[in-house]
C-alpha cells in the first residue's frame, strides 16, 4: 500500500500532545511581550523554545546503553587481566 504522501502529495498528519503547565504571571507576561514583538504566537514560541532546549542539551557524544555496557565489560576484563599479573603478595592483601 502506498503512503499518504505519495497518493495526496501531503505529509501524514503529525500527532500532538496537550500539555498544561503553571507559569508565574510575570514570566508569561514577559514571554507574551517578546512573542508580540517578534510576531510569534505563544504556541509557536513555546514549540521553538522546546526545540532550542533539546538542541542545547543533546550531546551526540553521550554514550548509549550498549556503549556503556561494552565499556564496563572491557574495564572488568582489563581489571581481571591486571589481577593475573599481580605479584602473589598483593593478591593476598587484596583478598582481605
Amino acid at each position: 500500500m502506498q503512503s499518504d504522501t505519495r497518493k495526496t502529495g501531503r505529509k501524514p498528519k503529525m500527532r500532538y500532545s496537550k500539555v498544561i503547565v503553571n507559569i508565574p504571571d510575570q514570566l508569561i507576561q514577559q514571554f507574551d511581550e517578546i512573542c508580540d514583538k517578534w510576531g510569534f504566537s505563544r504556541q509557536e514560541a513555546i514549540k521553538q523554545a522546546m526545540r532550542d532546549f533539546i538542541f542545547d542539551y543533546i550531546d551526540e557524544n553521550d554514550p548509549g546503553p550498549e556503549q556503556i555496557k561494552n565499556t564496563f565489560k572491557n574495564m572488568m576484563l582489563g581489571i581481571a587481566e591486571a589481577a593475573k599479573e599481580m605479584p602473589p603478595e598483593q593478591k593476598t592483601l587484596n583478598q582481605l
